[in-house]
């Protein structure tokens, strides 16, 4: 073997490292940029269940349709109570109207 030959072969060897080297570099980056785009989805989807425990929260303490119905009847009956109320309350306004009307004329 001459040692133009040897030179050669050290050439090529040199060239597969640089070339191991480089795609050894990229592969790296590469990592680490996906390392850090699964730091962030981790991140937000802690985020998401923070977020979906409150709703589940307000969800359970809401209330429900039995007691909104429960709250409807309520209010109807207090609105019957009311008119009652106003029926009687024009029945006093009329005699007080009466009462009134006599004292005036005497």
């Amino acid at each position: 073997m001459d040692l133009a030959h040897v030179r050669d072969i050290a050439e090529m060897v040199q060239m597969a490292v640089v070339v191991v080297l480089a795609w050894h570099s990229w592969a790296m980056r590469r990592s680490v940029a996906t390392r850090a785009a699964i730091d962030e989805l981790a991140s937000r989807h802690d985020e998401v269940l923070r977020r979906v425990d409150r709703l589940e929260t307000h969800a359970d303490n809401a209330p429900s349709h039995e007691d909104l119905a429960t709250l409807h009847e309520r209010i109807n009956e207090l609105s019957g109570s009311l008119r009652e109320l106003i029926g009687v309350m024009s029945g006093v306004q009329r005699s007080l109207d009466r009462v009134e009307t006599k004292l005036m004329k005497e």
